[in-house]
């Protein structure tokens, strides 16, 4: 019996790796570790079966071998999950790149009809000829061949040449922009960043400009990552989908990305977990995430979100997809550098929470009807302190203001109570998701 129980620890043990290892990590960690855990499936079911007949099996073990069952059932499920992933990764490369590639195309006609415009008239002594605009052309598609063929130390090269041979071409962002993104896709990341630094400082008004600060995509070719963001990583404790428990978006499924770190530590404060460790990740392994779930609300919460300097890129290339963001931040850190597509949750600490002097009351002047403003309290003397700052501030005239009580201190009743009692403009809200699965990590 011992050594039946040991193999299923074993089996265990396999099996927990590949379950935790498909929250985490990615889709070619989860298909190196599916033959682990199916030869530690079939390890344990022979050991039983040698150790014991059927008559001599008790009740324990079982048991343990249901729950064989029930793992051997969910790493089936893990391996349907990557193919489904796989897919739709396969799916958004081929747009984007087909958008990437059309889009290169349209700015070179737009540069082609430039040039051809001053030729109908009298050449100025001294002017472009057609034959100049001509080999120009000729010379920049040129060199993108090359970068579409993934030749990009050529590519490097004749980009170089382009934009010393014609200095104040229409096409000379590109041709910058190009140079960047070549280095890039040669894993020279510090010379890639120097580039794409000078076109920020060269030609700021490019339409390249938001490429260059951090948007992805591939070579035209699909066959070499070449993508800026790679560079921008994130520390991320878990990526889940659940219910929205707060705010004007409660009830609504919602994909909740919880990034590590918080500078507070709030008394009540109940994700403590996520003030450290979690795992780095970039910033398109996080969006792969986020779309295998499939759902089109996403809120980025924490810890504190904002103290990543890469949180306000995540949550811009978030818009840029088109998913509608939230972000849940405790007032402490500024906000005005969030994209304004995104609704800002922006608490308010109150005095129980030991961090009212943490409280950054110029955010207040960049909020929006679009954004919320969230009180958690955890008595009387905390609500006395939020009615008054709510008059005071004129709160609900910047935007909608929430109440929330601490819970297993505030009873919601007697804030309830209060707030009608005082016909206080605002919206009071329990917390749905402990309501439905209590504190669970993950809900």
């Amino acid at each position: 019996m011992k050594q039946v129980l040991s193999v299923l620890v074993v089996a265990g043990v396999s099996l927990a790796a590949p379950l935790h290892l498909a929250q985490a990590a990615d889709m070619a960690d989860i298909n190196r570790t599916l033959p682990v855990a199916q030869q530690g499936t079939g390890a344990a079911q022979a050991g039983l079966a040698g150790e014991q007949s059927p008559v001599q099996q008790t009740p324990s073990v079982l048991n343990l071998l249901q729950e064989i069952e029930t793992l051997k059932a969910e790493v089936a499920r893990l391996r349907g999950l990557t193919e489904v992933q796989a897919h739709q990764l396969d799916t958004l490369d081929k747009r984007q790149t087909d958008l990437y590639a059309d889009l290169d195309q349209r700015l070179t006609e737009l540069a082609k009809q430039a040039q051809a415009a001053p030729v109908a008239a009298a050449p100025a002594a001294g002017s472009a000829t057609p034959a100049d605009a001509q080999a120009e052309t000729a010379a920049y598609d040129a060199a993108l061949k090359q970068f579409r063929e993934d030749d990009f130390s050529a590519a490097i090269a004749e980009f170089k040449t382009f934009l010393k041979t014609y200095p104040d071409s229409a096409l000379a962002p590109n041709a910058q922009y190009w140079i960047g993104y070549s280095y890039y896709a040669l894993k020279d990341y510090k010379t890639s960043l120097a580039h794409q630094q000078k076109l920020l400082a060269v030609y700021p008004a490019s339409a390249k400009v938001p490429h260059a600060r951090g948007r992805s995509g591939k070579s035209p070719s699909g066959r070499a990552e070449v993508s800026m963001s790679d560079a921008l990583t994130l520390r991320l404790t878990e990526v889940f989908l659940s219910l929205q428990g707060e705010t004007s978006r409660a009830g609504l499924p919602t994909v909740f990305v919880r990034l590590t770190g918080c500078p507070l530590r709030c008394r009540w404060c109940d994700t403590p977990y996520s003030f450290q460790g979690g795992e780095t990740v970039t910033l398109p392994s996080l969006l792969a995430q986020i779309a295998a779930l499939g759902v089109s609300t996403v809120c980025v919460t924490g810890g504190e979100p904002l103290a990543q300097k890469n949180c306000p890129a995540l949550l811009t290339a978030l818009c840029d997809a088109g998913y509608s963001v939230s972000l849940e931040t405790s007032g402490a850190l500024d906000v005005s550098q969030v994209d304004p597509r995104v609704s800002r949750i922006v608490d308010i600490k109150a005095p129980e929470s030991g961090e009212a002097a943490r409280n950054r009351w110029e955010n207040l002047v960049h909020l929006t009807p679009n954004d919320e403003i969230k009180f958690v309290l955890a008595n009387r003397a905390d609500y006395d302190w939020a009615r008054e700052v709510i008059h005071a501030q004129n709160l609900t005239q910047i935007s909608p203001v929430l109440l929330s009580p601490v819970q297993g201190e505030l009873p919601p009743a007697q804030l309830a109570d209060w707030v009608l009692a005082d016909r206080l403009p605002v919206r009071m809200q329990l917390q749905l998701h402990k309501i439905l699965w209590g504190n669970a990590p993950g809900k």
